[in-house]
Parts: C-alpha cells; structure tokens; sequence
C-alpha cells in the first residue's frame, strides 16, 4: 500500500528494516497514517528499545498506549469543544472499535 510507506520509511530508520517491515501495518493502523501520531509512536518504541536493549515486537506496540505528547494535543483540541460534544468525545473514549459517521449527532 502506499499509503503504509509513510509509515514504513520512518520507521525503518528508527527500528531498522526488519522490524518495521513487521510492524508498519500495525503503526499505520494505529496512526491513520498521520505523521504526527507516527513519529509518537516511533518515539516512544525508540525509547523502550533504548531502555530494554531489545528488539519490538507487535505485542510490544500494544502495550504501548497512546503517547503522552498525543494525549496533550488531543486534551488540548477537545477542552476547546463545546459541552455537548466533549461529552460524546468521553463517551466515544471508552469504545473499543472506531465510530462511523452515523453515529455523530445531526
């Protein structure tokens, strides 16, 4: 796929080719695709392989979460919102599968 090649470049140079080629769907998944949540993700994986001395594994990405930089900029977007919706923004939270465009109000 080519969206999956930003993901993969990146992450090739973070996590060497081998690991990103086992991982880059997964990182595309987690990310859509958007730079900012991959070079997150990309981080803190650096991070944890720096600490551990290892190598990362799919399982290790789950384990993940979402990177604290994330959260700021997604805390920051949704305190902007109007009540109504940063109720169903917290309410959405807690979902284990992706919304649909069904499901917003209006």
């Amino acid at each position: 796929m080519q969206e999956q090649a930003g993901v993969a470049e990146p992450a090739a140079a973070v996590l060497g080719s081998t690991a990103a080629a086992a991982l880059d769907r997964q990182l595309y998944e987690r990310s859509a695709g958007l730079p900012p949540a991959v070079e997150e993700d990309l981080r803190v994986l650096e991070e944890r392989l720096a600490a551990t001395g290892g190598s990362v594994s799919a399982a290790a990405l789950e384990h993940v979460g979402v990177p604290r930089a994330l959260q700021e900029v997604i805390g920051s977007r949704v305190h902007e919102l109007p009540r109504p919706a940063v109720a169903i923004v917290r309410a959405a939270a807690v979902l284990a599968v992706p919304g649909t465009r069904s499901c917003s109000p209006g």
